[in-house]
């Protein structure tokens, strides 16, 4: 799996443990973890398959993928975004911090990468570098 995907799919947590394992409706496959499904289903071919959904009191992303057997599955996520003032703060500072290195010549998808790894309590050789100079 594509890298960029492979974050798309570490960046969500299952909304309920016990929706796995999870069997499709047409064929009997079964998919064991979020990993097995992802595995063993195809993305949709006109879409990214991940669609938002902002519900009274619960916001949850919903992961839509192929089975092999041609049917669509739907399997539910939680929205791990912090939607309070502090989250929002927090991305506000993310982006001023990505916009700055931008501006100072990084690709953004690099900058946006090494500022993850920092927060993530991974060690950003790049960032030590430039921030040495």
């Amino acid at each position: 799996m594509p890298r960029s995907r492979r974050k798309i799919y570490e960046g969500l947590v299952a909304l309920n443990e016990e929706m796995f394992p999870k069997v499709c409706g047409r064929c009997g496959q079964v998919f064991y973890s979020v990993d097995d499904y992802v595995h063993k289903t195809r993305r949709l071919f006109y879409c990214s398959g991940l669609r938002r959904y902002d519900e009274p009191n619960l916001s949850f992303v919903g992961l839509y993928r192929n089975c092999r057997c041609g049917s669509t599955l739907l399997a539910m996520f939680q929205d791990r975004r912090d939607e309070s003032e502090f989250g929002m703060h927090r991305r506000t500072r993310f982006q001023a911090v990505l916009d700055q290195l931008v501006e100072a010549g990084w690709d953004r998808s690099i900058a946006r990468e090494e500022v993850e790894k920092i927060l993530a309590g991974q060690k950003s050789t790049l960032l030590e570098l430039f921030l040495a100079r």
